[in-house]
């Protein structure tokens, strides 16, 4: 028999009392591995990388606008040298088309003396009377205004001015350079003078047209 067990009739033995409770669990006790100024020097640091990338952003932006600027500056001062040298071009190019065209004028000038030079004053004086005229000193308008002349001279009744003749003297009852020049200016004193030499009318030594 246990002896815890009391007999019959017998009062048992006090026993003392059990806890039954889940003692309290402590918590572990967390040991401080970083310090507070490390933490706060970590900041700084961070913050101070910030600023140096801000700073180092504005100043490559200030770099490109600085290139941004000068490239602008260099494309206005072309674009003025451009400009400069279109008008100094257009005034050189003006002065020498100005050369050609009184070269061109001269040259007409002096090959038309050159062909009147073969013609007595009377057709020199009736050409230009009639506003008869080279054009220009292409082959083709020497020969026309030729050919024009040699008629107005067979018209006058004048021989050409050669060698063999180097003056001519009016026929008696010839008019003079001045006399013909007036009877050339007066339409009537015209037709009336060219029927008297061959019957040639004023209307045959009309100006050519064009």
């Amino acid at each position: 028999m246990d002896p815890a067990t009391p007999a019959p009739g017998e009062t048992p033995a006090p026993q003392p009392p059990k806890n039954e409770a889940t003692p309290p669990v402590t918590p572990p006790v967390v040991e401080k591995t970083t310090d507070d100024s490390e933490v706060e020097a970590a900041r700084k640091r961070a913050e101070q990388a910030e600023m140096r990338a801000n700073q180092l952003a504005n100043q490559l932006k200030a770099k490109e606008d600085a290139e941004a600027a000068n490239k602008a500056k260099e494309l206005e001062e072309q674009n003025k040298f451009k400009e400069l040298y279109e008008q100094e071009k257009a005034k050189r190019e003006a002065i020498e088309n100005e050369a050609k065209d009184a070269e061109a004028k001269q040259a007409l000038a002096e090959t038309n003396q050159s062909i009147l030079a073969d013609y007595s004053d009377e057709v020199k004086a009736a050409a230009k009377d009639l506003d008869l005229a080279l054009p220009d000193v292409t082959e083709e308008a020497v020969a026309d205004f030729k050919a024009k002349l040699d008629k107005l001279q067979a018209r006058v009744g004048q021989q050409k001015v050669t060698p063999n003749n180097p003056s001519v003297i009016n026929a008696p009852g010839e008019l003079t350079g001045e006399e013909l020049r007036q009877t050339l200016a007066d339409p009537a004193k015209r037709d009336a003078y060219f029927r008297a030499k061959n019957g040639a009318t004023a209307m045959m030594m009309a100006p050519p047209k064009g």
